[in-house]
């Protein structure tokens, strides 16, 4: 019987020992910046997709306007 709750107390806790929170962060409140001329050809506007608390890895959402393209 011991043995039976245990394990039902194991499986009923792990569930929120893996659990992770999440924050949504709308595209508007992300600061974009102008890319860079070594890069970029024409306007191209870099926007980052995880905020500086990632230290492990970095994406950004790279918006193009017409004629710009990677150099």
């Amino acid at each position: 019987m011991k043995r039976t709750l245990a394990t039902l107390a194991l499986v009923l806790a792990a569930p929120a020992a893996l659990s992770q929170s999440m924050q949504i962060t709308p595209a508007e409140s992300r600061a974009g910046q102008v890319g860079s001329a070594e890069t970029f050809s024409g306007t191209v506007y870099v926007a980052p997709v995880f905020g500086p608390d990632m230290a492990s890895v970095s994406a950004g959402e790279v918006t193009f306007l017409p004629g710009a393209g990677s150099a």
